[in-house]
């Protein structure tokens, strides 16, 4: 089956620990404690490191001094229900859950063979046993990577057949819990498609042709190889994955070929045939931010090989427990703890979106940097609360990065989405057509929900970013509302073009600025400081003052003719000053009038 994933921001987590939501508190301490015997056999040896694994080089390293006695402790976090972590070099698999107590005695005359006492003894036991004696479990595949295919592929039949041989002796012997069992076949496993990954790839490296590879011969060795490779996987169907699938999509790709050309057609194209001959050989799941590629029914007037081809999969937003678990876990990694109800406001404010919670998580460990805090540290309730407008202030650019795909892509439902956050659930369902799939997209990327016969949008952060950056566009239905708009919108931008006047004076004219503006504009004034002349300065002055230096302000307004019209439009229309109730026409076009200032001037503070 083909599937496609649509995070609204893509991201892939892999464990080793299964997720058990009904296990809550992941946080309870673990303590190992242990006893070295025979330390002077290796004196040079002054600590040891436990190692919690975690994404390649990202691991978390305890290290401990041995004491004098021999004896060492490790307490930690596990934040999973069962995780393995090793002792480094002594004891490379160990089984904690959250709470357990171990000790671990390690003689340095007798490395393979650790003593493990305490909770899940016998499991511990058993594992470090299968996994350290040599005896049952070889982790080394010693198989000349130069082999040709088939001599490779017996040779690393033999020696897993031997490892499996000897894991059986293992099960018969000691007689394990299903965990185990699965744990050491899944050990075994790992082992040999590591070896096999890494004899086909250096295969690749080494025999590198791209010739084969041109445009007329690439569907066909493309085949030709997955038939190979198909085949050293003992016939064993392959899964292709394609992530950040819009890069190589039509339309949405940075790369000329793939986003005018026809090279997604070709590729799309390629796959389909393959499949279609044998759908044995592999399967493919494509993920990414856009549904575009198997939305859109044609490639440069062609067919879309997968146009509607592939059932869509939107990744759902995080629960309590998800965000719990991730926060937990990503900042024990860190030295940092949180108290139980930040969780719960990071679901009510970022809706359980896992990117944008782990941008204000990252905000968060900032300030633990910036304060010198001594970790572990664990941030309170009252703190977040307190900065909670300023993370959210902080949040900016990762949301207009979130909302970028619906303005890139999908406009109607950027506006829709508009509607709603400025003008409520009414407004936005009279504004939905008949058979409208807008709204699809926008339920699917967990923007919005549907409750009854009602629409709300999921993410409050998103909601007040909407609010905030488009404040003036909401739907007036109250004449103080529109004249409080007018005035507020008018006020502050004759405040920015006073400032730019005053500084556009003060750089030309210097101490003389202020009687060279007054004499400009045949005006006295009481005020004696350059301050108090530009704050009796209106609209229709403004306007005349910007227009007589023309080059001064031309880089900020580029068009004189537009700007003399906007300028006429606010001035003319002083609706709250006359207490006049404007039409919708001089509503529009003062609109416009004021998004053209208010772009123009938006750097001057």
């Amino acid at each position: 089956m083909k599937r496609l994933l649509l995070p609204l921001i893509p991201f892939l987590c892999l464990s080793c620990n299964p997720s058990d939501k009904e296990y809550k508190d992941y946080s309870k301490e673990v303590i190992i404690t242990g006893k070295v015997l025979n330390s002077d056999f290796y004196p040079q040896e002054k600590d040891l490191t436990l190692i919690v694994p975690f994404f390649r080089d990202q691991e978390t390293k305890y290290v401990v001094p041995i004491a004098e006695d021999g004896s060492f402790s490790f307490h930690f976090s596990p934040y999973a229900k069962l995780r393995n972590v090793q002792i480094s070099k002594y004891a490379d698999h160990l089984f904690v859950s959250p709470g357990d107590s171990l000790h671990v005695e390690i003689d340095f005359k007798n490395i393979l063979n650790p003593k493990i006492s305490g909770d899940a003894e016998k499991r511990n036991q058993e594992i470090n046993t299968f996994a350290q004696s040599g005896r049952y479990y070889i982790e080394d595949y010693l198989i000349r990577r130069d082999l040709e295919p088939e001599a490779f592929e017996t040779e690393l039949q033999q020696e897993y057949q031997l490892r499996q041989e000897r894991r059986q002796e293992f099960l018969d012997t000691y007689k394990p819990d299903e965990e185990i069992r699965q744990y050491t076949d899944k050990l075994l496993k790992i082992d040999y498609y590591r070896i096999l990954i890494d004899y086909l790839s250096t295969r690749s490296w080494q025999n590198k042709d791209i010739s084969r590879y041109t445009e007329k011969q690439a569907s066909i060795s493309f085949e030709e190889d997955l038939i190979q490779l198909h085949r050293l996987l003992h016939n064993k169907r392959i899964l292709l994955i394609f992530d950040e699938v819009e890069q190589i999509s039509f339309g949405t790709s940075s790369s000329l070929n793939w986003r005018d050309g026809t090279d997604a057609l070709f590729f799309w194209q390629t796959l389909r045939s393959i499949s279609q001959t044998d759908n044995n050989i592999f399967s493919f799941v494509i993920t990414g931010v856009n549904p575009k590629c198997i939305e859109d029914a044609k490639i440069c007037n062609q067919p879309n090989p997968i146009f509607n081809g592939l059932a869509p999969q939107y990744i759902t937003l995080f629960d309590y427990d998800d965000v719990k678990n991730m926060v937990s876990e990503i900042g024990g990694h860190l030295g940092l703890k949180f108290e139980e109800e930040i969780f719960a406001k990071l679901v009510d404010d970022y809706g359980g979106h896992p990117f944008l919670i782990r941008q204000v998580c990252s905000k968060m460990n900032e300030e633990v940097l910036e304060n010198k805090e001594t970790r572990p540290f664990k941030i309170s309730k009252y703190s977040y609360e307190k900065q909670s407008d300023n993370y959210q202030n902080k949040m900016k650019a990762a949301i207009e990065q979130i909302l970028g795909v619906l303005v890139d892509y999908y406009p109607r439902e950027y506006d829709l989405l508009k509607v709603l956050a400025l003008d409520g659930s009414d407004k936005f369902k009279s504004e939905l057509q008949f058979a409208d799939c807008s709204i699809d997209h926008l339920l699917g990327y967990c923007l919005i929900k549907k409750e009854k016969d009602d629409y709300y949008i999921r993410i409050k952060a998103i909601e007040k970013h909407l609010q905030q950056k488009y404040k003036f566009d909401k739907t007036y239905s109250d004449i103080s509302e529109i004249y409080s708009m007018v005035a507020t919108r008018r006020c502050a931008i004759e405040n920015k073009l006073r400032s730019l006047i005053g500084m556009q004076y003060a750089l030309h004219y210097g101490k003389s600025a202020k009687r060279t503006l007054m004499d400009a504009i045949e005006k006295t004034t009481k005020d004696d400081t350059q301050k108090g002349a530009m704050q009796e300065l209106y609209f229709l002055q403004l306007k005349i003052l910007i227009e007589k230096d023309w080059a001064w302000y031309e880089r900020l307004f580029s068009d004189k003719t537009k700007f003399g019209y906007f300028s006429d439009v606010i001035n003319k229309n002083r609706v709250d000053a006359h207490a006049k109730k404007p039409s919708d026409e001089d509503l529009f076009l003062l609109n416009l009038a004021f998004k053209y200032f208010e772009e123009a001037l938006e750097a001057i503070s």
